[in-house]
């Protein structure tokens, strides 16, 4: 499964990380994300679709740090204020 994750990602044009706080101890999916970047020799289009109604600023703004001082390029991460839920039901189309 490790293998055939890390082809997708390694030819995906976009990422999208739904509902994931992009924690620092979890390194299994950093090393995947880190490999196709490095592959790629550029940052794929990430899209970050991860709130719901009461999470606090300051939680936002620890994921949006944990998340882009991760990868190379930051201009290539569009946070949405959308819900994994509201995500589901518009589609890819409206982020």
């Amino acid at each position: 499964m490790f293998l055939k994750a890390d082809k997708v990602l390694r030819s995906a044009e976009r990422i999208f990380i739904c509902g994931y706080s992009f924690p620092d101890a979890d390194l299994h999916i950093k090393y995947l994300l880190k490999r196709a970047e490095q592959f790629r020799e550029e940052t794929p289009q990430i899209y970050v679709i991860n709130n719901h109604p009461n999470k606090p600023n300051k939680q936002k703004d620890e994921e949006k740090k944990r998340i882009t001082r991760f990868f190379k390029n930051k201009d290539k991460i569009l946070y949405t204020e959308l819900s994994f839920e509201e995500f589901a039901e518009r589609g890819v189309e409206d982020v």
